[in-house]
């Protein structure tokens, strides 16, 4: 037999140069934020309430480019680093954890699915849309504001490779979004630890 997929009644007439049928949905990509993004980072000495709020005061925390991080002075992780993103003299011996906001705008969130966190990372992460976890790795289930990582072994070379993290894109709003990552070395006197985030998704219209 025959299937018929479509059928369109009283066809119109027709005209050069102009379609006629169904019509298809276009997807374009769309970059939130990249490598190099303007960012807010923090490395704390007590317990901060609610830091992954969008609607938290940032306005004292240090201002830098992405990636953060340390490493020694010839580590592979330093050339990663953005402008104001050297973490070390407030982390290092001092604390493994480090809290970073990247804010971005987006002006109606509708038509944007396919939302992906890329992430090079050393040693753990947990990560935050609005406010709200979306992802964790190597991370203790009971996080605080001075937490280690909870594996410290991570290949170099995975951890300057970017990996994609799913986000909900459903935790979108019109306006001022942040992203909020809890960066965290395995130990406070180690060495190095990176963090460089993307934020990609789809419009679809």
């Amino acid at each position: 037999g025959i299937t018929i997929a479509s059928v369109f009644a009283n066809y119109p007439e027709q005209s050069a140069d102009i379609a006629y049928g169904l019509g298809t949905e276009a997807e374009t990509p769309v970059t939130f934020f990249s490598a190099g993004a303007q960012a807010k980072w923090h490395v704390p000495t007590g317990p901060v309430t609610d830091w992954e709020k969008t609607d938290f005061d940032d306005s004292a925390w240090n201002e830098g480019a992405s990636g953060f991080g340390f490493d020694t002075p010839s580590g592979d992780y330093l050339p990663l680093l953005g402008a104001g993103g050297n973490v070390g003299a407030e982390m290092e011996d001092k604390n493994a954890t480090v809290y970073i906001r990247i804010p971005f705008e987006v002006t109606d969130p509708t038509g944007l699915s396919n939302l992906s966190m890329l992430l090079k990372w050393e040693d753990g992460f947990v990560a935050y849309l609005n406010g709200t976890e979306f992802h964790r790795e190597s991370a203790p289930a009971d996080l605080m504001w001075n937490s280690n990582s909870t594996d410290g072994h991570r290949d170099e070379d995975a951890a300057k490779t970017f990996f994609g993290y799913p986000v909900n894109a459903g935790g979108l709003v019109a306006g001022t979004n942040v992203l909020a990552i809890q960066g965290l070395n395995h130990t406070s006197g180690s060495s190095d630890v990176l963090f460089v985030p993307e934020l990609l998704g789809t419009f679809k219209d």
